[in-house]
């Protein structure tokens, strides 16, 4: 059975507000397609590698000044592409 992808649509909050280190990040996620708020979901920094190069994410990091630093300096938010080492 092929694999579904699913895209996020919007980050709607995160927690904590002010958040030591990246892996405490933990962000409520409307995907696309799904507007009923069953279906939106808490996902993990540490557990969810897709989350590091997701343009949604990022550029919601960028916008909160407490998530700032932790948005991971081998990924070009304006090209969205992982940047080569």
């Amino acid at each position: 059975m092929p694999r579904r992808i699913f895209n996020i649509a919007q980050v709607l909050e995160h927690s904590p507000e002010r958040p030591n280190h990246a892996n405490e990040l933990s962000f409520v996620i409307k995907w696309e397609g799904y507007d009923n708020p069953r279906d939106f979901t808490v996902e993990s920094w540490a557990t969810n590698e897709s989350l590091h190069t997701n343009i949604v994410v990022l550029l919601y990091m960028r916008r909160h000044y407490y998530l700032r630093d932790f948005v991971p300096q081998n990924v070009d938010i304006f090209y969205h592409v992982p940047l080569e080492p």
